[in-house]
């Protein structure tokens, strides 16, 4: 079964909030492993009674990339995914460990285009009455 355009935003911002909570919350994390039916429930996504979840860690360093090195397709696929099991009643979610952050420090030159790289200007209204 085919998702709409408006299901699968909706199917993506339940996925989201289901990542950023296995990311950012140990107690959520371990409730999604222990008992997952229950906590994609309280984001919206429901699972049949009769139907099968697997819940798959994966790492994010792994899978398909492209010609600069980034990953593809991840989310394409966890919507396909979804839509599988909405026909076969069998749901796999790919939950990946959390992103490493590259934490290094940036040196000056790096800092200076980042702080101070750019000229601002500021526009609060579209029309000429600030004049």
């Amino acid at each position: 079964m085919a998702l709409n355009e408006a299901e699968k935003n909706d199917f993506i911002d339940k996925y989201t909030k289901v990542l950023v909570g296995s990311w950012s919350d140990e107690e959520f994390k371990s409730r999604l492993e222990n008992e997952p039916r229950a906590v994609l429930a309280e984001v919206g996504l429901e699972i049949p009674a009769d139907a099968d979840l697997k819940i798959i860690a994966t790492d994010p360093q792994s899978g398909e990339k492209d010609e600069n090195g980034n990953h593809v397709g991840h989310l394409d696929r966890q919507i396909a995914l979804w839509e599988v099991g909405l026909s076969t009643g069998l749901y796999q979610l790919f939950i990946p460990e959390t992103p490493m952050v590259n934490m290094e420090d940036l040196d000056l030159e790096q800092l200076e285009a980042v702080a101070a790289g750019g000229d601002i200007y500021c526009c609060c209204c579209p029309c000429c009455c600030c004049a």
